[in-house]
């Protein structure tokens, strides 16, 4: 190859493998490392907020469409035995569309109350980064650590993803440091404004995470 001259696309693609190889056994020397520590059977006390959203829907035949209903939350982490102590409050049953100010200063004001270190809220996921906006400042200046999270498909469907991303959500939480963390499709987004800028201007909505810049800093702290 002439100097100035562009590398083939196969030594490209060899060069991009290897370091995605070299950085997953990062990770993975990390994890192992993690599950010898003691850190790994850390028991929480746990507050889940409910505020509605997709993954509290179900059809009503009254509405002829589908409304928030009681929250799923606890029957969830219920049915799979989750081994954290958890308590529950719910604030509203509402699509996040239709959340208001008041309802945001509710969640914000039920973390800033309680003597609970790890938060779970569950939400809407059209408005979810705004409400973890609203949220990051009070969960830094009290030390807390607070993930949201919700599903795109309503948890009373077969094919949904509220399993999924509750259990991620729980399963992170003791090991991410305090703020304010939008837990999504198996990913960590520890600056929700981060989540604004990437969705600005793009053909997709904002509430596809898949598509937004993610946060390294969860991945920074396992390799550390």
């Amino acid at each position: 190859v002439s100097p100035g001259a562009r590398a083939p696309a196969a030594s490209r693609s060899s060069r991009d493998a290897e370091k995605h190889t070299r950085r997953s056994k990062r990770i993975g020397e990390a994890l192992r490392a993690l599950l010898r520590t003691k850190a790994i059977i850390i028991m929480l006390d746990l507050l889940v907020v409910t505020t509605g959203g997709s993954i509290d829907k179900t059809y009503s035949s009254l509405a002829s469409d589908f409304v928030c209903a009681a929250p799923v939350c606890k029957a969830l982490l219920r049915e799979v035995k989750c081994a954290h102590k958890t308590t529950f409050v719910e604030i509203c049953r509402k699509d996040s569309l239709e959340l208001t100010d008041g309802d945001r200063d509710a969640v914000v004001a039920a973390v800033a109350a309680t003597p609970k270190t790890h938060i779970l809220v569950t939400h809407g996921t059209d408005t979810l980064w705004k409400t973890a906006l609203a949220l990051k400042p009070a969960a830094l200046k009290a030390g807390k650590v607070v993930a949201l999270t919700g599903s795109m498909r309503p948890a009373a469907f077969s094919a949904t993803d509220a399993h999924f991303n509750v259990g991620g959500a729980v399963a992170v939480l003791p090991y991410l440091p305090p703020g304010a963390h939008i837990v999504m499709n198996g990913r960590v987004f520890s600056e929700p404004d981060r989540i604004v800028e990437a969705g600005a201007g793009h053909k997709h909505r904002q509430r596809d995470f898949n598509i937004c810049t993610i946060s390294t800093e969860f991945l920074h702290r396992l390799e550390s």
